[in-house]
């Protein structure tokens, strides 16, 4: 496509590249929709050394039960997810809070990173959206660190905002994270989407 431009009367063509948007950098990997599905999970043909950062966007997400959500790791392509030795804060306000007021949850050795419904429980009739942001995690000797916010529900239909960082646990410090899996702490993932970029 191009562009006409008159400069002092004389018509010059443009061409559309040289004046669109630049591209944002994201890169979509895998686009999974649930169906009372037990966990998502992306593994090691996703989670690769093309990139050092990917995002994992949950649109619409509900669960059966009401809940928590939490994200584990693996250094085998999930034959077997760490157990122990995560690491998270969250920081975590409802809309029935004072000015000032708000929740915080830490952990330094937790079973997996719980990102949604730490202190505040989902509700299962209401839709969660959050996103988390996964920096290197094929890389060396450190931690594998998540940054994650999200919205939802809670029991008492509150809107709730929830802020907080992580890393991975087990052997994951030392060895490459090949696998991520996303699952309820009860039930299933009823619905919606989980969409994994990678940032280039």
């Amino acid at each position: 496509d191009e562009f006409l431009v008159s400069d002092a009367g004389v018509l010059k063509r443009i061409d559309y590249s040289h004046i669109k948007a630049p591209s944002a950098g994201l890169n979509l990997l895998l686009d999974t929709t649930l169906s009372n599905s037990a966990s998502f999970t992306a593994d090691n043909t996703i989670l690769t050394t093309t990139y050092k950062k990917y995002i994992i966007d949950c649109v619409n997400l509900e669960l059966q039960s009401q809940s928590h959500v939490a994200l584990t790791g693996s250094s085998d392509n999930g034959s077997s997810y760490v157990s122990s030795g995560y690491q998270y804060t969250n920081f975590i306000m409802t809309s029935a809070m004072s000015n000032n007021e708000y929740y915080t949850r830490f952990n330094n050795s937790a079973s997996a990173i719980d990102f949604v419904g730490n202190a505040q429980t989902i509700t299962n009739d209401k839709h969660i959206d959050a996103r988390i942001e996964l920096y290197n995690p094929t890389g060396g000797n450190d931690y594998k660190r998540v940054l994650f916010h999200a919205g939802y529900s809670n029991t008492s239909n509150q809107e709730i905002t929830v802020l907080g960082t992580g890393t991975f646990g087990g052997t994951i410090g030392t060895d490459a994270l090949n696998n991520i899996k996303i699952a309820a702490g009860s039930g299933n993932l009823k619905s919606g989407n989980i969409k994994v970029y990678g940032v280039s």
